[in-house]
């Protein structure tokens, strides 16, 4: 029962949508703990979508965490891609 409440692929889309829609834009820190977020895959890239979000959408993040996910080296590649553009321009 424990499984059904975590965030997989579609729900982290989901989230990217919602912070490129700005009804998010007040939000400073997002922290994105254990759940079920996997690498990208055709149809489901939600560490690219949270990569390009992250780079050309204007909010006012400050912290971002993303721990304990099955994201494989392109995922994480994607994330710390997007995080070295938008905190380090």
């Amino acid at each position: 029962m424990e499984n059904d409440c975590l965030i997989r692929g579609a729900g982290m889309s989901a989230l990217v949508e919602a912070l490129r829609g700005n009804h998010l834009k007040h939000l400073r820190v997002l922290a994105i703990g254990r759940n079920d977020i996997e690498a990208d895959s055709p149809g489901c890239m939600p560490c690219r979508d949270l990569s390009t979000c992250l780079q050309t959408a204007h909010f006012q993040l400050r912290h971002l965490i993303v721990e304990d996910n099955d994201l494989t080296d392109v995922g994480a590649m994607h994330i710390a891609q997007a995080v070295g553009d938008y905190f380090f321009g």
